[in-house]
């Protein structure tokens, strides 16, 4: 099998590409596309090839053809592409990879997971081609993503960015429910989670996104569940949202979508996505180390943020005040589960008790100032 790029020129099929976008009624031929592109990378299935022979081909048509898509605003046909690139990599990784230790690429990942995992010697054609293999599905067609969401912060386009973020959510979460290997698993949630907090940051940094709500999918569906399975990969997973919070409290961009505490009436209705991690990790307390560190994890994170308010007092002081709610919503599961963890029980409560108060002249101005409170829908 011949490598595609020395077979096909593209530039015909990007003038039949620009043909069809000057047309009414378009949207037929150009979804058409993706389905031949998914249809082109199937044949390595087939024939249980590599990528490699589809080398360059994101650069001479994938990023080209996404291009021409964003010029012209054609977002559904550019979603549908989306959902193409994710449907390759998934097939590719499900049914045309092989095992994670016949992988070199993956070694790295394995020694910083499993102490005893001893380095080859030597590597053969065979590990060379499949590393090539891997190197093509699982980095460069994956660096797709990251091309179309840093072209959704440039051209503020919040949509695209969060179409991205579900369907790599959506990559790793089909990634869990199948024996792709732990390692593979592993590789595909810290690099997705890692994506996906650095580009949040920036969107947010460029007012892309504005409240929390315009953020969607900033965590792995599973993220609990991995966690509470002790997966290898959770605490780093979990450790990048919780950098993420902390890097746009410093942009003022943390709200109660973030922190939890939105309110009917009396009542609190929301954890926010790290309050209810929290409550999980204690609940589980005592099924093992991992857990707890994770549970520590998360007490650091709003432990910092809450120095931060204390020296960067917030406008609206619920704030900071959530922030103690959080604490004693922790602590209390953590009593309801009788757990055994009196040093991190007597920290929470410490913690608890070196909250300040408003100032009565700041309170009587925020209240002046501040609108009534709604409950936005919960994560």
């Amino acid at each position: 099998m011949k490598n595609i790029s020395h077979t096909i020129d593209f530039r015909d099929a990007l003038k039949i590409i620009d043909i069809s976008l000057s047309q009414p009624n378009n949207s037929s031929i150009l979804r058409s596309i993706w389905i031949a592109v998914e249809k082109m990378y199937s044949v390595l299935l087939e024939r249980k090839e590599t990528a490699v022979h589809f080398e360059k081909f994101h650069k001479q048509f994938l990023e080209r053809y996404f291009i021409r898509l964003l010029n012209t605003n054609n977002e559904e046909i550019i979603y549908d592409g989306i959902k193409a690139v994710r449907h390759i990599i998934q097939k590719q990784v499900l049914f045309n990879m092989v095992d994670d230790d016949k992988i070199y690429s993956l070694n790295t990942l394995r020694s910083s997971i499993d102490k005893d995992f001893v380095y080859p010697k030597d590597y053969s054609d065979e590990d060379f081609r499949i590393a090539g293999h891997w190197n093509e599905i699982a980095v460069v067609i994956m660096n797709i993503f990251s091309f179309l969401i840093n072209k959704g912060i440039l051209m503020n386009k919040p949509e695209l960015i969060n179409q991205c973020f579900e369907q790599m959510n959506k990559l790793t979460f089909k990634f869990h429910l199948k024996s792709i290997g732990i390692y593979k698993q592993c590789y595909f949630y810290i690099r997705c989670a890692s994506t996906i907090s650095d580009y949040a940051y920036r969107a947010f940094e460029k007012n892309v996104f504005v409240e929390g709500h315009d953020a969607k999918d900033l965590t792995p569906s599973l993220l609990t569940n991995l966690i509470e399975e002790k997966h290898p990969a959770a605490r780093t997973v979990l450790q990048k949202y919780c950098y993420l919070l902390i890097c746009l409290q410093q942009l003022n961009k943390l709200d109660r979508w973030f922190l939890g505490g939105l309110t009917i009436g009396d009542f609190i209705t929301t954890e926010g996505e790290l309050g209810g991690i929290a409550k999980r990790c204690a609940i589980k307390y005592e099924d093992g180390k991992e857990i707890q560190d994770c549970l520590v994890d998360c007490i650091n994170t709003f432990k910092i943020m809450k120095e931060y308010y204390e020296k960067h007092p917030p406008e609206n002081f619920g704030l900071y005040t959530v922030i103690k709610w959080q604490f004693n919503n922790i602590l209390e599961w953590l009593k309801h589960a009788k757990v055994d963890a009196p040093e991190v029980m007597e920290n929470l409560r410490n913690l608890i008790s070196t909250f300040k108060e408003q100032d009565e002249k700041v309170k009587a101005n925020a209240q002046k100032n501040t609108p009534m409170q709604t409950a936005a829908s919960p994560r």
